[in-house]
């Protein structure tokens, strides 16, 4: 992976590698946002694809179809020919998780997205990404979750 930003959030229980740059030379923005009930970490590259990493900390443990019927819901409403997998069971960093794959427009263009929820024994997490990129994977295996 090129030069990383090693952001390490003891709190929420999360670690991740963040490249600063991607392999094609774009600049990779990092944005976190906090409300009272979530977290926000935001990567991407400029083209919204070369990276695109996101984790959300919910302040609370939620179940997981709640979750992935609003999540549903928000993607209809910004994509009319968003096309959506089944929600199926993978792990992430260890842990059990659900997931299902988007593909459909967004932010001006067609993007691919995997999205997962995993639990911890405090929070529960969504973390989103691109499966089509090879640096999306490496972000993702160096996602530690400890709580």
């Amino acid at each position: 992976m090129p030069s990383t930003s090693h952001i390490v959030d003891e709190y929420r229980g999360y670690a991740v590698l963040i490249p600063d740059q991607t392999p094609e030379g774009q600049t990779v923005t990092v944005e976190i946002d906090s409300s009272k009930d979530v977290h926000v970490l935001h990567a991407q590259s400029p083209d919204g694809c070369e990276l695109y990493f996101e984790i959300a900390t919910i302040a609370k443990l939620l179940s997981h179809e709640t979750l992935i019927a609003a999540q549903h819901r928000f993607l209809r409403e910004g994509s009319s020919d968003a096309e959506m997998g089944e929600p199926g069971e993978q792990h992430l960093s260890g842990r059990r998780c659900t997931s299902f794959d988007f593909r459909g427009e967004l932010g001006g263009g067609v993007r691919e997205r995997r999205f997962l929820f995993v639990d911890g024994s405090r929070f529960t997490y969504r973390v989103v990404f691109d499966p089509t990129s090879k640096l999306n994977e490496l972000v993702i295996q160096s996602l530690r979750i400890s709580d």
